[in-house]
Order: structure tokens, then C-alpha cells, then sequence
């Protein structure tokens, strides 16, 4: 009666069935008992299994910005890393297409910004890498949960802003040399720097929504540009923009600006090159 083993007492012969009864009391929940050496018509064995799909409570390590790596305030159209532990398959697969968008579903792995869901880059076991929906745009805060199989994680709020701009860098690290173009559309690099007065182009995200509205997971083909102004400082001199927008043949989210590198050099030296760094 209090749940405790039965040591010693009875008939060690008898065993206990649950769910007995043909379409009556069939449930776990039914208890009766037959001999262990008994046949009946009505009585079978169901094998059962378990599955752990071993997603964790919560997501551990939160999320950060895919190209600054900075932590805290997301925007809308960003692209982002979230971290933690069993949140996506084991062996890391990069994201399917779907009628010309980046999908939404991959492994059985489904990234929720409210009730927004999210195109997903790439998944594994401890990272998952998305595009934040256009949808959330306005929102002063932003739950963000991560499904894999029928079970989710333990959410993650974050502050959402109008824009949280960043760029990539040649390291895929958020610190170091930008990921950027010269003037005649080759890479830029520590021995190959941008000449002064010339024309650059780094790329980036988090620049926010565009003049004309974009869909979840889509390539923009054309130049559109941001609703909120860009600038841009070199050496803590400001530049002049020449464009900030879509970049052409990317993912919406993913951010291009074209700025002129100040003629003025700061050390005297008119022909001064530039190493461009993210920031």
C-alpha cells in the first residue's frame, strides 16, 4: 500500500499486468495479475523504447551576433549564432533551400522568434546559426526558442533594437582585419590594404529593415537600401557613403557598404593606406 516491495509474502509465481482488459481499462494505468506460466488470447507484450532526444532545459550559452560575436541586444534581419548543448543534430548540416528561401526547418531542428520562425544556416549539436525574422521588427524584447524533434529548449529573452550593426572579418571572428573589397573589386588584406581616397566595401549584419521589405530567407537580387542612416568612421575621421544596402545576390540580412577612405592621412603622408578592421 505504500509502494514499498513485497519481500518474502504471496505467491512469487503471480505477476502483474497493466492495460489488460480487450478495449476495456486499457490504459497504463490498469493493474490485475496472472500466473507467470498462464496463456490468454487477450494478453500480449508491447516492447517499448524510450528515445532520448536529449535537448537541455535551456540553452546554455545563449546567442551572440554572427559577424561582431557581440552578446545582448539583437535586431531584426541579423544573422546569429545560438549556443548550447544537444540543441541540434550531431553531425552539423548547413541549411536547404525550399522555393527560393533559406527553410526553416532542418533536422528536425525549428528557431522561434516569438511566434516567428526563422531561416536556419546550419545546425549541430552544440551551435545553430539564423536569420532573426523581418516579423519582430518594433519589438522591445524577443523570446527566442529552439525546437529539436518535439521538445524545446528553455527560452531565451533578448533585448531587440532597431538595428545592431557588425562586420565580418577576414577571421570569422568579430576582431581583426574586415572582410572588405578595394576600389577595383579584389580582396583587401594586411599586405594589400586600402589606398586612401579610394572607394571600400565591407560586408556585415544587423543593419535593420530595409526601404522596401524583404522576405525570411530570401536572396535580393537588386540594391536596396536601409531605412536607418549609415556611418562610417575611419581612424575616427568620418567618410562619405557612397552606398549602405542589400548586398546583390546574398541573403536579406546580410548588409554591403560602400564608403570613400578619407584623402586626409593622419600621419602626413597624402598616399597613406588603410587596413580596414571590423568594429
Amino acid at each position: 500500500t505504500d509502494g514499498s516491495q513485497r519481500v518474502g509474502v504471496g505467491n512469487r509465481a503471480v505477476r502483474i499486468v497493466r492495460g489488460y482488459e480487450d478495449g476495456q481499462d486499457g490504459g497504463s494505468e490498469a493493474r490485475s495479475s496472472f500466473l507467470d506460466a498462464g496463456f490468454h488470447s487477450l494478453l500480449g507484450l508491447r516492447v517499448a523504447a524510450s528515445i532520448d532526444h536529449g535537448i537541455l532545459d535551456r540553452i546554455v550559452e545563449g546567442c551572440a551576433h554572427a559577424a561582431s560575436f557581440a552578446a545582448g541586444t539583437v535586431s531584426t534581419g541579423q544573422l546569429i549564432s545560438i549556443f548550447g548543448d544537444n540543441i541540434g543534430p550531431v553531425n552539423a548540416v548547413a541549411g536547404n533551400w525550399e522555393n527560393g528561401l533559406l527553410g526553416k526547418s532542418l533536422e528536425g531542428v525549428e528557431v522561434y522568434f516569438d511566434e516567428f520562425r526563422a531561416p536556419i544556416l546550419f545546425a549541430s549539436r552544440r551551435q545553430v546559426n539564423v536569420v532573426i525574422p523581418f516579423g519582430v521588427a518594433g519589438r522591445e524584447n524577443v523570446r527566442i526558442v529552439v525546437r529539436n524533434g518535439f521538445q524545446s529548449a528553455h527560452f531565451l529573452e533578448q533585448k531587440c533594437a532597431k538595428a545592431q550593426p557588425g562586420l565580418f572579418t577576414m577571421e570569422s571572428t568579430g576582431k581583426g582585419l574586415a572582410l572588405a573589397l578595394r576600389e577595383d573589386g579584389t580582396n583587401h588584406s594586411a599586405t594589400s590594404p586600402i589606398r586612401a581616397g579610394s572607394v571600400a566595401t565591407v560586408f556585415g549584419t544587423g543593419f535593420g529593415l530595409p526601404v522596401s521589405p524583404w522576405a525570411d530567407g530570401q536572396v535580393v537580387t537588386s540594391a536596396e537600401r536601409f531605412r536607418e542612416g549609415v556611418r562610417v568612421f575611419v581612424g575616427g575621421q568620418e567618410s562619405v557613403v557612397e552606398y549602405a544596402g542589400s548586398a546583390p545576390g546574398q541573403l536579406a540580412g546580410i548588409a554591403q557598404v560602400n564608403f570613400r577612405v578619407p584623402p586626409a592621412d593622419m600621419s602626413g603622408a597624402r598616399d597613406q593606406v588603410f587596413a580596414v578592421e571590423g568594429e
